[in-house]
């Protein structure tokens, strides 16, 4: 093994030495503590150089008053900037800022409401019972001013049919509120005979629940009668129920024809559908629907979803208030206005409702022009007879603060 050593004479190496005294000063100046500054100015020069805006403005302000003016406002400023800043957030919190739109097919829907009014809402036989009537005396005269089958078979008129005394006597009960004809209105039962949900492959469900609705005007301003299936007016702690998309509702409507007024030429009924909890005119917002005919009726549901204030759609949420009030009251916005009219109608002299207002109602309807009373028994059209006191209704539908008072709905 091999082992070299390097060794470098001493006298190659060299020393380096200074007689600068800078090095050594600037060391000892660095060494010597700084001379201690007050705490006031050092706070004064730093400020005086923020950036941040104001802050110099005021330290450099030689005026104790006009420094304190400033300040004030500076704090005022900073104040109502986190103020709005928290308010701003508690609503950015609160309330969804994101559209989000999705298009879903369900398996259920909810079950609408069926509202079936009949046109003739009072019939003949059951008129004749309470109102004196007379037989028919030009019998085949009679026969053809109405279809084969009404009153008539082959131009022979059917036995014991009666007609009022006068064309227009059954038109008259209309200005009866719906309690007092009660007794010459059909039967729930025998109106709709039949009402069944079926749903592939086998499976027949009875629709149940069948109601009387209030009383409901059409133009013709006729007596009617209107029952509802699926409705939960006056239920506001009861649910509506769930049906599958395929599952199909066969409803049966039945009048006898030879109960019809003899005033209504044409044989028809009336049909919507509509939510549970609210309540329908179909005469305004249904089919018509001829007798004799069968009808296929293709059902959409649409659910729209607002949001209430401070948005623009500045809803309300009927519902709630529908609960409330014990399952009665407006659903929409078009409901709010008509029963916000029949308010203001019922309070004037009279307390009754026009025939413009077609929100369904037990209340009385005002006379158009006819006189009318009850006497013995008898709807009399003479000077004996008394009118209602009426309403201005112009005035009524100019009324704007009904508009005020009414919200589109939440849902």
């Amino acid at each position: 093994m091999l082992l070299v050593l390097l060794v470098a004479p001493l006298d190659n190496i060299e020393y380096f030495t200074t007689s600068d005294k800078s090095l050594s000063q600037g060391l000892n100046s660095k060494m010597q503590p700084k001379k201690e500054e007050n705490f006031s100015d050092y706070a004064k020069t730093l400020y005086s150089n923020s950036l941040v805006t104001g802050i110099p403005e005021i330290v450099i302000s030689h005026n104790w008053y006009l420094r304190i003016m400033r300040l004030v406002v500076f704090v005022c400023c900073i104040v109502g900037f986190i103020y709005q800043s928290l308010d701003f957030m508690d609503l950015y919190w609160k309330y969804p800022t994101i559209l989000d739109i999705q298009i879903t097919r369900k398996g259920e829907i909810m079950m609408p409401a069926l509202t079936a009014c009949d046109a003739n809402g009072i019939r003949l036989s059951k008129y004749c019972q309470s109102y004196p009537c007379r037989k028919v005396e030009q019998e085949h005269r009679f026969c053809r001013c109405y279809p084969e089958g009404r009153y008539c078979n082959k131009r022979k008129l059917y036995p014991h049919v009666k007609i009022p005394l006068r064309m227009d006597d059954i038109s008259q009960t209309v200005f009866l509120s719906q309690s007092e004809r009660a007794h010459m209105m059909p039967q729930k039962e025998s109106f709709i005979p039949s009402c069944v949900m079926k749903r592939p492959p086998s499976m027949v469900i009875n629709c149940g629940n069948l109601t009387v609705s209030p009383a409901c005007s059409n133009r013709v301003m006729e007596p009617t009668a209107c029952f509802s299936i699926n409705s939960l007016y006056m239920k506001p702690h009861e649910k509506p129920r769930n049906i599958s998309v395929s599952t199909v509702i066969e409803l049966a409507l039945f009048s006898p024809p030879y109960e019809y007024d003899p005033d209504l030429m044409i044989m028809y009924k009336q049909l919507s559908l509509h939510s549970p909890y609210s309540l329908s005119n179909p005469f305004t917002e249904g089919l018509f629907l001829n007798s004799e005919k069968t009808y296929k009726v293709y059902v959409k549901q649409t659910v729209k979803n607002l949001l209430k204030p401070p948005y623009d759609t500045n809803c309300f949420d009927y519902l709630e208030a529908w609960k409330k009030n014990g399952g009665k009251g407006a659903m929409s916005e078009s409901d709010c206005l008509q029963l916000c009219k029949m308010e203001i109608q019922l309070k004037k002299p009279g307390k009754c409702l026009s025939f413009n207002l077609w929100y369904p109602s037990n209340e009385y309807r005002c006379p158009t022009g006819k006189r009318w009373c009850e006497k013995e028994g008898r709807l009399l059209n003479s000077s004996e007879c008394y009118n209602k006191p009426g309403i201005d209704l112009q005035s009524q539908f100019e009324d704007e603060s009904c508009e005020s008072q009414c919200k589109p709905g939440c849902w």
